[in-house]
């Protein structure tokens, strides 16, 4: 599930593995134009010119970042791996993605298990409650004092030449 939270221009990421195989490893991927700057094993940054954008990961626990540089060609990029081997048939990634110029202050979100769901803080006035589960359903978002509901089920969408169109 991918949510945007235009306010903050930050998205949560939450990938719902199942597995046969509970000691496979999980790999997150995300690409950068330059070499990110790691923050041990829960972020990275990654600025281009004045702008940058900052990688959170808030679950699984355990996990380990790698970067690679993808060589040097004039499109090269870096990658960022987030691999994941949590010993489960079911598990989750959750990654926070937060766009912001270079000499702002990012974001420092949280996350809290509440048994059935997480809870995803982003800030003071922001957070999203997740279902836990195999389906993406139920949860909410709070902005400010207002908390809504999210859709209990998949919103469709087709690609046409003037672009994504998203099903009511």
């Amino acid at each position: 599930m991918v949510l945007k939270v235009r306010a903050l221009e930050t998205l949560v990421v939450l990938d719902r593995i199942q597995t046969a195989d509970a000691a496979a490893t999980r790999t997150f991927l995300n690409h950068c134009e330059t070499a990110p700057a790691v923050s041990g094993n829960s972020g990275a940054t990654c600025t281009v010119g004045d702008q940058a954008l900052t990688m959170t990961t808030l679950l699984p626990a355990q996990r380990t970042y790698r970067v690679v540089d993808e060589g040097s060609r004039a499109y090269s990029q870096y990658r960022i791996e987030v691999d994941t081997t949590p010993g489960t048939a079911q598990s989750y990634i959750l990654t926070v993605l937060e766009a912001r110029g270079a000499s702002e202050t990012a974001l420092t979100p949280s996350v809290a298990d509440n048994g059935s769901s997480y809870t995803v803080t982003l800030d003071g006035s922001t957070s999203i409650t997740f279902q836990k589960g195999m389906t993406s359903s139920g949860g909410s978002i709070r902005i400010g004092g207002n908390e809504r509901p999210l859709r209990a089920d998949v919103q469709t969408m087709s690609v046409t030449s003037d672009g994504p169109v998203w099903a009511p």
